[in-house]
């Protein structure tokens, strides 16, 4: 029985090999217990999806180029003769404007860190009328780690575990205490953190090392990776691809070469950080 299960789980491999790419295929290899018809048809559809989205192929819906325009927002504070301050947007919402190093990693990583995180991680958005430009939504009662002292610390900060995995699943090189801290909801401190712009230098990012720190203090992490692990493949390839849709809805053209790979390591070192060994991405 066990043989003909095998044989099965072979042929379906062999079925969907066109379909999917080396990445997912290696991961579905060596992650048995997840395959089934369902799972494969849905990892197809969201590959399908990221493909499209990032070669733009996606033309005629709704342009959101209106919202993207630096010059539909007034200036409020900071250093108005080179675009970097905070802005209030038609709408009363207040974006801190930057010339960022990377302007579509600090856009595609505020979109995976939301992903991991929640809604702990501003919204980004890059302006097609500043190139170079990106406006960061102000994150309500941001405190940032150097301005800890001055605040109270009866309470813990939750989330400081996750925030972390997540930092590490993307690659996310700055560790800047000024990039993170908490925000007070319902009377909680959940970690939180800003600024996206190094997102994915996993060459920086020694998955092996990262995991070896995890050992050191498995208890406090294990929760936070159990969290991450539970996000669906499909997800990181959607989430992935609608912000690829938003680039080109945008007017900026995303490099397909670059980017075509970015799902899969995600997936990848989701796997290899909850269960090292399953990874691609050595």
């Amino acid at each position: 029985m066990k043989y003909i299960i095998n044989t099965i789980k072979t042929l379906l491999f062999i079925s969907i090999i066109s379909h999917i790419g080396y990445g997912e295929m290696e991961l579905l290899k060596k992650s048995d217990n997840r395959v089934t018809k369902s799972y494969t048809n849905d990892l197809v559809a969201a590959k399908a999806y990221y493909e499209a989205a990032l070669k733009g192929e996606f033309q005629g819906g709704e342009s959101k180029k209106d919202a993207f325009l630096l010059s539909s927002m007034q200036f409020v504070n900071g250093w108005s003769c080179v675009h970097i301050g905070f802005y209030r947007a038609p709408d009363g919402d207040v974006w801190y404007v930057k010339k960022a190093q990377n302007p579509v990693h600090e856009y595609l990583g505020s979109k995976v860190m939301n992903l991991l995180i929640g809604p702990l991680s501003p919204e980004v958005m890059p302006l097609i009328d500043a190139p170079g430009y990106t406006a960061s939504k102000l994150l309500s009662n941001f405190v940032r780690m150097g301005d800890m002292m001055n605040k109270d610390h009866s309470k813990p900060i939750i989330g400081e575990s996750r925030l972390e995995v997540a930092m590490d699943l993307m690659g996310l090189g700055d560790r800047n205490i000024g990039n993170m801290g908490y925000v007070e909801v319902n009377g909680q401190l959940e970690a939180a953190r800003v600024d996206f712009d190094a997102s994915f230098e996993f060459f920086r990012r020694d998955i092996k090392g990262i995991i070896d720190g995890y050992e050191a203090d498995k208890k406090r992490m294990e929760s936070a990776i159990e969290d991450i692990y539970a996000i669906p493949d499909t997800l990181f390839l959607y989430v992935l691809g609608d912000a690829y849709k938003g680039l080109w809805e945008a007017g900026i053209a995303v490099d397909y070469e670059k980017y075509k790979y970015l799902g899969s390591i995600l997936i990848a070192n989701k796997y290899e950080l909850s269960d090292p060994g399953q990874s691609l991405i050595k």
